[in-house]
């Protein structure tokens, strides 16, 4: 039995498909499916059912999947222990984030591949459930959201940087040429409501005491880049960090009176494993460099 064996099979249980499988190993399908049968013959049982439309487990991968799941984990732990013994800082991170705060990360990533040639970064845009989801099972070293994990889930959180919200709009719009925006001004207009979360609606109606369901939502997308494409067209508004109107000569982001509190993101990362040490260094650039170049910019 290998630790890739083991990788190839978990990946097969989770997408309940061997192509999917395939595409995520970086590896052909045939030798995912021969590397499986291995498997399977060194256990002497049949881990999935097979057919052309779906791929199920049996009895034996379910019990299999945990304890393989756990087997990686101790894997790329023991890796780590050793990277940190010899004060190497190589391997892969991999990071998961809400698409909502993707202009900061963006700032990290950069610096980080910079400053670490030997560290690969696998990038994930989630929404707060899977990513809650994938630092459980552990698929990813650290997360980024605007919401506060729950501690009871294992998964422990720390401030990472603020951003402010702003209504974002073609700069033809009407409320364009106003410096500021009021509530009462965007109740006139319909609204493309990116998936911010519940933590930031609770945070816009403790700073503006507003009832936030007066407000004529169109539209719900979870990719801010689809709410500002519907922009272009449209006198809609929507509702982004002011990051994301850079570089977007025909989008303005302008300040919401009452609303000029900057809001808060947070770093998660599971409590029962190591962290690795790629992830200090990624999480020490957020706040050294990310944090300080979006306070100077306004952001």
């Amino acid at each position: 039995m290998e630790i890739r064996q083991l990788k190839y099979f978990v990946s097969v249980a989770e997408t309940s498909s061997f192509s999917e499988a395939s595409r995520r190993c970086f590896l052909s399908q045939s030798a995912i499916s021969q590397q499986i049968r291995a498997l399977e013959d060194e256990l002497g049982t049949t881990l999935f059912l097979r057919n052309p439309h779906k791929v199920t487990m049996t009895e034996s991968g379910e019990e299999l999947l945990p304890l393989a799941r756990q087997a990686l984990k101790s894997f790329e732990t023991c890796r780590e222990h050793i990277n940190n013994l010899h004060g190497m800082l190589c391997g892969q991170l991999n990071i998961g984030m809400s698409s909502f705060i993707e202009p900061y990360i963006r700032q990290a990533a950069i610096m980080m591949l910079k400053q670490y040639p030997n560290v690969r970064l696998n990038l994930m845009y989630l929404t707060t459930p899977e990513l809650n989801r994938l630092l459980q099972n552990h698929e990813l070293d650290v997360a980024f959201s605007i919401n506060k994990a729950n501690i009871d889930e294992g998964i422990e959180s720390t401030p990472a940087m603020t951003f402010h919200l702003r209504a974002v709009m073609r700069s033809t719009h009407p409320l364009a040429s106003l410096e500021k925006v009021k509530f009462e001004d965007l109740l006139n207009f319909s609204i493309v409501m990116p998936e911010i979360g519940s933590r930031v609606i609770k945070s816009v109606r403790r700073y503006l005491d507003v009832d936030i369901e007066r407000l004529k939502t169109r539209v719900v997308v979870n990719d801010p880049n689809a709410a500002l494409n519907l922009l272009h067209d449209t006198n809609f508004i929507t509702f982004l960090p002011a990051r994301y109107a850079d570089n977007r000569p025909m989008i303005v982001a302008k300040e919401i009176e009452g609303l000029e509190m900057p809001l808060q993101s947070y770093a998660h990362w599971m409590q029962d494993i190591c962290q690795k040490r790629s992830a200090e260094a990624f999480l020490k650039i957020i706040k050294e460099y990310s944090v300080p170049y979006c306070q100077s910019m306004g952001l």
